[in-house]
């Protein structure tokens, strides 16, 4: 008899309707019932009949459409808190969430409890709002089982006047992106509920609990640097295999804004890419961020700040117009992975690994404020009147990361500039005389910096395992905890993991708890979850795009690529086609494809790839996607014909543009 039963649930779930009364549904669901909705306000494609096969939808505009059909559900009062209608992951790409929507007859508020299991405690959350039209965001649920959540709706004066539950299973963390995460000291409880980490060239990006259980995961692999965290729970999510050649490692040029639910807000288009960091000024203000230099050979030595309503570069900061030629001795001489912003001097805190330097630079008049670095390493400099001076003992720093404001006031004095930042105390890049010989050990520091009287101090040092690169710290004052985020262990087989986070007492040093990761990452933060914001729909008539792609350009010579053979099947074999929205893109191997042309038997357009050169091996062997953005040739029918390897070839391939696009 209870086989039985277990098979009519079964039956009945994959329906659409579980045994509770619910109508549970998925983001495929969600797809074909939102397709017809009309965004065109925020959606200037125009249509583009290709013989080329694939075709993906953008993830922006497949955001809006769900959103909009939800808001019409939500008008006509299809589903109640009794029976209402609960679609898993959709938007098909944050695994571990559920949004339930239904309309009450009163304006009440809703919360819901997901109730604990393996360990975990029960996760309660709500929007608090008061309205009659409800879309709940559920995060934080357990993958490969039965989760359990309850539904409250509460009026004006705090009386439970309803109550739902529901059962869902959801599906399991595919291992490559999430692994085995263990306690390997456990003293205490830790004081943050959530670990969110990302990137890495072994998982994705995901969040466990303080019991050591996955509670949310993405199902698509961010580039290698993770997924750029907001302090409103929203974050930037830079495609892996959208990329732009450069000199050195070829970064995102496209870049999502998403929340926890997977929802894209807005899509960045950049025609150098990002890499490494990205910031907020504030919420919901400018976005800094990092990049290379595309007029000179130099890597990872701009600071870039984007307009967060159009996406155009308002700054483009190098630091080889900042600082002198003593230490550009290499390609990725400066090497820039993190800052943090000061808005009341509109200037940032930069960390610069392979010079062993932080620095304040204002962005007003491209000034370096001070340097706090060993000041023997900048004498002799035109930068040597910047470097602070130091007090007190100073256990030397090497090729750190992840530099990061306190913005507590931590010593009495609240002119002092409090930072963190994990020193990983390697030489390689940039041997120096002072180098204290110390390999087997990392450390996360806290430095006051008085930039009153020009000096610095070591406040704290927290020694851990070493990390030759990567890593991140967080300090709460309030709750007396360090947070070290050990992100690739160079021993990691020695210590039977990739990865670890370290939770210390912040005045005995004490290890609170220690967490071994089977992955590795890039960044990790202590976080919750924006349940209000990811309650509001998306903004129907707002730009789905911002910024702009590398362009083509007109060209009047092409007769080598009108006249060049057909692409013979070797060669095709090595190179992948597709289209994306107003984009074509062409997936080969870095610096491969050297020219792109659309041509018809008048004119001809040409994207250019050679204006950087590959001086690295180890990033030639990468394979991505790159781009030519259509939206501004005109209307015609064209050939494709590429560049390849030096020589040209015609493909099999052929674009209509026309001036409408198809609902």
């Amino acid at each position: 008899m209870r086989e039985k039963l277990a098979s009519i649930a079964r039956k009945a779930y994959h329906k659409g309707v579980d045994l509770y009364n619910v109508n549970i549904h998925d983001a495929k669901w969600l797809k074909i019932h939102s397709k017809q909705q009309n965004v065109m306000k925020a959606y200037k494609y125009r249509n583009y009949d290709s013989n080329i096969k694939t075709s993906l939808t953008a993830k922006a505009i497949d955001s809006r459409k769900k959103d909009m059909y939800i808001e019409r559900l939500l008008n006509e009062g299809t589903y109640t808190i009794d029976k209402p209608l609960v679609i898993k992951n959709p938007y098909k790409i944050s695994i571990l969430t559920l949004l339930v929507v239904f309309n009450t007859k009163e304006k009440c508020r809703i919360e819901y409890t997901v109730k604990g299991q393996k360990g975990s405690k029960d996760f309660t959350a709500g929007d608090g709002k008061y309205t009659t039209r409800h879309r709940v965001p559920v995060v934080a649920l357990f993958p490969g089982c039965t989760n359990v959540i309850i539904l409250s709706a509460y009026d004006k004066n705090g009386k439970e006047i309803a109550k739902k539950k529901i059962k869902v299973i959801v599906e399991k963390i595919d291992r490559k992106i999430a692994g085995n995460i263990e306690f390997s000291v456990r003293n205490g409880e830790s004081s943050k509920e959530f670990f969110f980490v990302s990137g890495g060239y072994k998982g994705g990006a995901y969040m466990f609990d303080s019991a050591g259980n996955i509670r949310w995961a993405l199902s698509e692999i961010p580039m290698h640097y993770g997924v750029y965290l907001f302090e409103n729970g929203r974050f930037l999510f830079p495609e892996l295999r959208m990329r732009r050649p450069v000199y050195g490692n070829a970064h995102s040029v496209v870049t999502h804004e998403m929340d926890m639910m997977g929802r894209v807000y807005h899509t960045y288009y950049h025609p150098k890419g990002f890499h490494h960091w990205a910031c907020e000024e504030e919420p919901l203000g400018n976005i800094l961020t990092v990049s290379s230099s595309l007029d000179d050979t130099y890597m990872e030595n701009v600071i870039l700040e984007l307009d967060r309503k159009t996406g155009e570069s308002i700054h483009e900061l190098s630091m080889n117009d900042v600082f002198d030629e003593t230490y550009v001795t290499r390609n990725d001489w400066v090497h820039l992975n993190a800052m943090d912003y000061i808005p009341e001097e509109n200037a940032v805190i930069a960390c610069m690994r392979n010079i062993h330097t932080i620095a304040k630079i204002s962005l007003d008049n491209y000034e370096i404020k001070w340097i706090m670095c060993n000041p023997e390493f900048f004498k002799g400099t035109e930068q040597q009147d910047k470097v602070l001076k130091p007090e007190g003992k100073i256990d030397w720093y090497f090729q750190q990361h992840g530099v990061k404001i306190i913005h507590e006031d931590i010593d009495g004095n609240p002119d002092n500039l409090h930072i963190t930042f994990y020193d990983n105390h390697a030489v390689n890049r940039r041997p120096v005389d002072w180098y204290d010989g110390d390999d087997e050990s990392s450390y996360a520091c806290v430095y006051t910096i008085d930039e009153k009287e020009g000096t610095f101090r070591q406040d704290k040092r927290f020694k851990v395992p070493v990390c030759s690169t990567r890593c991140n710290n967080e300090f709460y004052p309030k709750d007396g905890r360090m947070f070290v985020m050990c992100a690739r262990l160079r021993d990691n087989e020695k210590l039977g993991c990739l990865s670890k986070i370290v939770e210390f007492d912040y005045e005995s040093g004490e290890i609170i708890n220690e967490i071994s990761l089977e992955k590795d990452f890039f960044t990790a933060h202590c976080t919750g979850f924006n349940i209000a914001d990811m309650s509001e729909p998306l903004p129907s008539d707002s730009e789905c795009f911002l910024g702009q792609l590398y362009e083509p350009k007109e060209v009047n010579d092409y007769k080598e690529a009108k006249d060049a053979p057909v692409m013979p099947d070797s060669i095709a074999s090595e190179i992948t086609f597709r289209m994306m929205g107003d984009v074509m893109q062409l997936k080969a191997h870095d610096h491969d494809i050297e020219h792109i042309f659309v041509y018809d038997d008048e004119k001809a357009y040409m994207q250019d790839f050679t204006d950087s050169t590959q001086p690295l091996e180890i990033f030639k062997a990468q394979s991505y996607f790159v781009s030519m953005p259509l939206d501004e040739i005109p209307v015609g029918e064209y050939r494709v014909a590429v560049k390849y390897k030096g020589e040209y070839y015609n493909t099999p391939y052929n674009i209509n543009i026309t001036t409408e696009r198809k609902n």
